[in-house]
């Protein structure tokens, strides 16, 4: 049992502690039971895998689950954590000199480190990204469902700030998530682009595409959703358009899987003036038009809204008009998970 009055302590999942010594500024490592497991005095200690990390003098090394010291603090750069494993990190030795040490500390099960770090297997599938990025075309789906879709020659927006990242998703390829945006905000309504894409027998294909609008007119969001239910990520968009007396927001979730995107939901709420509609429309699907309050609409009360130019809301899954309750169980499943998109306008 450590006693209260030990100085200040540090609790590791495994019940061991980096307690603070009598030298200002100095940790030891000691077991459950206070005991000291390793001699030496470090500026920090952090519990890394089933070992530790510790730093001394600016300098980091690393301890095994025992307290033994496996390497000595000599490295300049902290420990990665090699992805998907958690007892294998990578240490630098000096910035930028590329000496590398791969520390490896308790069990890998079920790993291969020839595997994980010496394969690269998305270098020889790179090329048709790098084409695209270079001399690709952004073809993007107009608000106006009628109009052709928006085209931009990606070598020709030099004055664009562009971003783009590869993710892993689910089976097959990476995707490749790229955003541009105006460098300078010219007017109002500066826009942006930004889109999915994957390579599938070579070949780059678009999943979706985004095109964001400055002012009340919003845009197309690319994100990410995450389904609440069985912790799913997928590939998406989440729209905002708005304008004079009326607005509408919803999203776009999509499945990918080697190289296609499948929607598999699509929900949204639309808000405008009733008289964007026949009262025809209105009275047949009275039970489906909404007041401010979201109770549904009845022939009576849809009469004195166009009477009086109300607004009157709808809400949508899967591309059909329902009721808000079917449409808040379909949104209220599914998170967005925002990407990166440059601020400041």
């Amino acid at each position: 049992m450590v006693p209260f009055d030990s100085g200040w302590k540090r609790v590791f999942r495994n019940g061991t502690f980096a307690i603070a010594a009598s030298a200002g500024g100095k940790y030891r490592l000691a077991d459950r039971n206070g005991n000291t497991m390793n001699n030496t005095l470090y500026d920090w200690i952090q519990q890394s895998g089933d070992g530790y990390m510790v730093k001394l003098d600016h300098k980091y090394g690393f301890l095994d689950a025992n307290g033994k010291e496996l390497l000595q603090p000599i490295y300049d750069y902290c420990f990665e954590q090699v992805f998907g494993m958690d007892n294998c990190f990578v240490a630098n030795v000096g910035y930028g000199k590329g000496s590398h040490s791969i520390v490896t500390i308790g069990e890998l099960p079920d790993a291969d480190l020839s595997y994980l770090l010496l394969r690269n297997e998305i270098t020889p599938r790179i090329k048709p990204y790098s084409q695209f990025l270079k001399n690709g075309i952004l073809e993007i789906e107009s608000f106006e469902t009628d109009s052709p879709p928006y085209q931009q020659s990606i070598g020709s927006i030099n004055d664009f700030i562009q971003f783009y990242k590869l993710y892993n998703t689910g089976p097959g390829t990476p995707v490749m998530y790229y955003y541009a945006r105006p460098i300078q905000k010219g007017t109002s309504f500066s826009c942006s682009c930004s889109g999915f894409y994957a390579v599938n027998d070579g070949q780059l294909s678009t999943l979706a595409t985004g095109y964001e609008c400055g002012g009340s007119w919003g845009g197309d969001h690319i994100c990410f959703w995450q389904d609440a239910q069985s912790k799913e990520v997928f590939i998406g968009t989440y729209y905002h358009h708005g304008g004079f007396r009326g607005h509408a927001h919803g999203g776009n979730v999509y499945r990918y899987d080697n190289g296609s995107a499948l929607q598999i939901a699509s929900f949204g709420s639309i808000s405008q003036s009733i008289r964007n509609y026949d009262e025809s429309e209105l009275l047949k699907d009275e039970h489906l038009f909404f007041c401010d309050d979201n109770e549904p609409r009845t022939g009576e009360m849809i009469l004195q809204a166009i009477e009086d130019d109300r607004c009157v809301a709808e809400y949508l899954v899967n591309g059909k008009r329902t009721t808000i309750e079917e449409y808040c169980e379909i949104a209220g499943r599914y998170s967005i998970l925002a990407l990166w998109r440059w601020g400041g306008y």
